[in-house]
């Protein structure tokens, strides 16, 4: 029976691995195509700040962000995610959002691998060249193009509004609603920031 566990954790570990090669596979082709955004920029403080703000502390997988998701959602249901930078990135490289345990647990030995073989850097502008804000906003420039946003010129509540699209992407017709929910985000994110900035913690890289 043991030697039956061992043979299928082993069978396991090897499909995980595949699936890594051919997410580092795809990870070099969206490279061709990435745009790059300055270290210094201020953008990218704003990404880490409204979504993964110990970024630079763990290693694609945050335990404490997730304990504290699966507490809310398990315990006061109230639904919260606990997915790093990374994790999605992995997520929207792949195209699973199944919400299954077995695909949570493999997009997290992803983003685990992908936090050791690809600069900290490059996961900030990758995610930002593929992620989701919008109706026909698949990545940071389509969606400077159709919010009419200089991508080299954003200021710092700009760039604060694009990042709140990753939670509320702006749909075909855009509502008060989510007008409002986009808003409340930007400002969220801004104070969170400056809180973040005076106490010297928001995470650079």
């Amino acid at each position: 029976m043991l030697k039956n566990i061992n043979i299928q954790d082993e069978n396991k570990l090897n499909l995980l691995n595949m699936k890594w090669q051919v997410l580092f596979e795809e990870i070099k082709k969206s490279k061709q195509n990435i745009c790059v955004i300055p270290k210094n920029s201020e953008l990218l403080r704003l990404l880490i700040t409204g979504e993964d703000h110990r970024f630079k502390f763990h290693s694609g997988v945050d335990v404490i962000a997730l304990i504290r998701a699966s507490w809310k959602t398990l315990i006061l249901k109230q639904r919260e995610g606990g997915s790093t930078i990374a994790m999605q990135l992995v997520r929207v490289l792949t195209g699973k959002y199944d919400k299954t345990i077995d695909r949570k647990l493999e997009e997290m030995f992803l983003a685990y691998k992908l936090t050791k073989y690809v600069s900290r850097q490059e996961i900030l502008s990758l995610y930002l060249s593929v992620a989701y804000f919008g109706w026909n906003m698949h990545g940071i420039s389509e969606a400077c193009k159709v919010l009419k946003l200089n991508l080299n010129n954003l200021t710092l509540e700009e760039s604060a509004s694009l990042i709140a699209r990753l939670k509320y992407p702006e749909p075909k017709n855009i509502s008060e609603q989510r007008n409002i929910q986009i808003k409340n985000r930007t400002n969220y994110i801004l104070k969170r920031y400056n809180t973040l900035k005076i106490k010297d913690k928001y995470a650079s890289f």
